[in-house]
């Protein structure tokens, strides 16, 4: 297993145990991390999805709420480049 994969794995790990406390959301932000780096973009959306709807009150909320926008456009722009 390599380290990004067995990372992500601990990450979620994490987050599933210990949703309720500081660690819970870090390690989501975490994986999301990890999961852009990969450019594993569907995943780091529905972990975006999670996080925003588990930790709308976190102080990183905003940043990953702008992870997601910057996503979105990118998707939208990526369907707009196929159909041309």
């Amino acid at each position: 297993m390599d380290y990004t994969k067995a990372a992500k794995k601990y990450y979620t790990n994490v987050q599933e145990t210990y949703h309720d406390t500081e660690y819970g959301p870090l390690a989501l932000y975490k994986k999301i991390q990890l999961e852009i780096n990969e450019e594993n973009y569907s995943d780091a959306r529905k972990d975006i999805n999670q996080f925003l709807a588990r930790y709308p009150d976190h102080e990183s909320a905003r940043e990953i709420q702008q992870l997601e926008d910057q996503l979105a456009s990118r998707y939208v722009t990526k369907k707009k480049e196929k159909h041309c």
